[in-house]
């Protein structure tokens, strides 16, 4: 017999057995299978009514604490510095201690306001929130430590003639204390100038750390790390 025709029958006989089994056991009526309980429309109606019906929305009271910081410096400084330096992604403070979580708004908003000041171009302003001891990092002076407010004074007085339009934006600012009097705050800024001669914009971007000592009851600038 060929090959095709022992297929064939092979295959005839498992379907005449599959199809015998199947009619012998429907014939006997008998099964192992749980019967399924019968359920009444008015047993139905209230299931259907169950499952329309949306659960209780749970309402998460708002917390004082994590109050969004862009509103605290708008509070603080009016929205003129808010328009300025702009926050993204604000810290949310979850510190306990209502002292603690003061200090750290306090010491946040004055890196806030200096750097709105270091936008504007406002020397003397950015001279009362520094100190006259303070050191920096910075791309400007080529890998060495600058320390005092001369460096500074000068790309200040040097950038007012044609000064371009700034915006500036913290992104995750980071504020640790170390003690009662010191405080250390580290961001990503990001900076865009519009040339006022050309009308092209750029965009740079900055990771900056910013040292802050309390002297007399002030935070002052003390050291500043910026790097690209």
């Amino acid at each position: 017999m060929a090959s095709t025709d022992l297929g064939a029958v092979l295959t005839a006989m498992i379907a005449n057995k599959n199809f015998t089994g199947f009619r012998s056991q429907s014939s006997s009526g008998s099964s192992n299978k749980t019967p399924v309980p019968e359920i009444s429309a008015e047993d139905m109606t209230v299931k259907v009514q169950e499952v329309e019906t949306p659960p209780p929305a749970v309402v998460v009271a708002p917390s004082t604490v994590t109050r969004s910081a862009m509103n605290f410096f708008t509070q603080q400084f009016g929205n003129s510095q808010s328009k300025v330096v702009q926050i993204s992604q604000p810290p949310i403070f979850e510190d306990v201690d209502e002292a603690v979580l003061l200090t750290k708004k306090e010491v946040l908003s004055k890196v806030h306001s200096l750097l709105y000041y270091i936008c504007v171009g406002d020397l003397d302003a950015y001279q009362e929130m520094v100190l006259p001891t303070m050191t920096c990092f910075e791309p400007e002076t080529k890998g060495q430590l600058i320390e005092g407010t001369q460096f500074h004074q000068f790309m200040f007085e040097n950038s007012k003639r044609d000064r371009p339009k700034v915006n500036c934006t913290m992104i995750a600012p980071h504020v640790q204390l170390l003690g009662a009097d010191a405080a250390v705050v580290s961001y990503i800024r990001l900076v865009q100038c519009t040339n006022s001669t050309t009308n092209m914009t750029t965009t740079e971007r900055w990771s900056e750390t910013r040292v802050l000592h309390k002297v007399s009851d002030t935070w002052k600038l003390a050291h500043c790390h910026r790097s690209q």
